[in-house]
């Protein structure tokens, strides 16, 4: 008996429905984001308040508390960023090499990665502690430090705690990312490279590093784009604090809808943060384009 074949759109219209149906809730939910931010909306009472147009993103950009925020938003994700994306490319090369261990330590790299975000969280606000934390207790026993600091309650130490947590959980992905693609490179040109008499150092700038251009720039949008609109990890470490200098800015949404209870403000600032990231993926994606035309 001859079986009837498949369309090939047939499976595109099973998934039709799902996907109509997520991307209504994400339209609308957009949409009347933008909304309300033309409005005085509060939860303590009821209806979209008066309309006041653009009165509320005057009133944002006017606002030191948002300065503050926006400053602690560029620190965090430059902060993570950078270390992330480095050393999770360094640690792929190295895994790349034919070491007996390489093995192994793929498999305990990747496991902060499977660990979730509050349990990390958790765990390193622990760690950081200032009565029992272990940090504390190995730098007063190499004489780094005299007394137990506080690290995530000081101001000038909570945002680099945060940071480092977080580069400790986003590092595995990374490595990842980057061994996948240096699989991909090769051998016969770092074969022709060592004929030349081309060292490591050059095997490195001139073969790995051209080969990963176009990884390399997916790895920084996407690191940028997750540490930009983090939220877990900072809120169950700091809650923002403290005096408000680890508050990036989707804890400041969080605070300014769900504390306070000023929607529409908090809807100003989701626009303002959805149009930052857009101002920064809009030439990335120019220059992705224009390199493959």
């Amino acid at each position: 008996m001859k079986q009837k074949k498949i369309p090939d759109k047939f499976p595109y219209l099973l998934l039709l429905p799902a996907f109509a149906f997520l991307g209504f809730i994400v339209i609308f939910s957009g949409l009347y984001n933008i909304y309300i931010s033309f409005f005085s909306m509060k939860l303590t009472r009821p209806g979209l308040g008066r309309y006041v147009g653009l009165w509320n993103y005057v009133d944002l950009l006017c606002n030191p508390l948002f300065h503050k925020v926006l400053k602690n938003s560029i620190v965090w994700t430059v902060g993570s960023v950078i270390p992330i994306v480095l050393i999770g490319l360094f640690l792929a090369v190295i895994l790349n090499q034919k070491l007996r261990i390489a093995a192994v330590a793929r498999v305990i790299i990747i496991l902060p990665w499977i660990v979730p975000g509050v349990v990390v969280a958790t765990v390193w606000r622990l760690l950081l502690h200032a009565d029992f934390g272990l940090f504390n207790d190995l730098l007063f026993r190499l004489g780094l430090i005299n007394s137990h600091q506080a690290w995530l309650g000081k101001s000038s130490t909570a945002m680099l705690g945060v940071i480092i947590a977080n580069v400790w959980k986003g590092i595995p992905f990374y490595v990842v990312l980057f061994y996948a693609a240096l699989q991909t490179i090769p051998e016969q040109l770092y074969e022709a490279a060592k004929m030349d008499g081309a060292n490591m150092w050059q095997n490195f700038a001139h073969i790995t590093m051209p080969q990963l251009k176009s990884v390399f720039g997916i790895a920084i949008a996407l690191a940028f784009m997750w540490s930009w609109n983090f939220f877990d990890l900072i809120f169950v470490m700091t809650e923002g604090g403290p005096a408000r200098s680890t508050e990036i800015m989707p804890i400041h949404i969080y605070s300014t809808g769900f504390l306070y209870y000023r929607m529409s403000d908090a809807a100003t600032i989701s626009v303002f943060l959805i149009l930052v990231f857009f101002m920064c993926f809009l030439p990335y994606q120019y220059l992705q384009k224009r390199k493959f035309e």
